[in-house]
């Protein structure tokens, strides 16, 4: 590859249009996700909050009554309010919150609790993860909830609050998000828009689950 552009690729936003993916090489040494907690403690009580964590039950529960594994617990308003949910987080005090309480599940391991798991939710975190085929080798044929903003092309992408440099590595089109889960082998479900509905912008919801295996 020219140089100059191997290094250009390593950083600035990287935008496939026909694929409708995007990707960023955050650095992650910027962002202390623990300056976030007390932001995520405050929305959890507002309407929007209280809107936004209604429906995350409610569609879980529609597939699924069973254990969920959240990853990316912000404050674990989700876990709490729902139960029956272990959880994961990179930000120091969700994962103290996780270990004090019994909860903190390491989706990274082969810990034999995956079996037990029906769901794996990414509430606004699959964005936030570079690699996520290391935890999609471990997903089987649980539920996956993603809840993502969603751009209509590039220029709605570079116009958006969620053009995020320091925290987002991937940003999708909904043909985008759809054509990157079928390749990790996981057909949608559904899509919902509750979301904007309860206040919020551009953000869709989807279930995603691996096809059973023919016998």
């Amino acid at each position: 590859m020219n140089g100059y552009v191997g290094t250009l690729i390593k950083d600035e936003l990287i935008w496939l249009p026909e694929k409708g993916v995007g990707y960023f090489p955050v650095d992650n040494q910027v962002v202390n996700y623990d300056n976030y907690y007390e932001e995520w403690v405050r929305r959890e009580n507002t309407s929007i909050g209280k809107c936004l964590n209604e429906f995350r039950i409610e569609l879980v529960n529609s597939y699924t009554k069973g254990l969920i594994l959240d990853i990316g617990i912000g404050c674990g308003t989700f876990i709490k309010k729902r139960g029956n949910c272990v959880g994961y987080d990179i930000c120091s005090k969700s994962s103290y919150l996780l270990q004090n309480g019994g909860l903190f599940f390491n989706p990274y391991s082969e810990n034999k609790l995956w079996n037990k798991i029906e769901g794996v939710t990414f509430f606004d975190s699959l964005e936030h993860i570079e690699c996520p085929e290391r935890l999609f080798k471990n997903i089987k044929s649980q539920y996956l909830f993603v809840i993502i903003p969603i751009f209509e092309d590039l220029s709605s992408l570079l116009h958006s609050k969620h053009f995020k440099k320091h925290e987002h590595y991937f940003y999708f089109t909904d043909k985008g998000l759809i054509g990157f889960m079928e390749y990790y082998g996981f057909e949608m479900l559904e899509r919902r828009e509750d979301e904007e509905r309860c206040g919020r912008e551009d953000i869709g919801a989807y279930v995603f689950k691996r096809p059973k295996e023919e016998d």
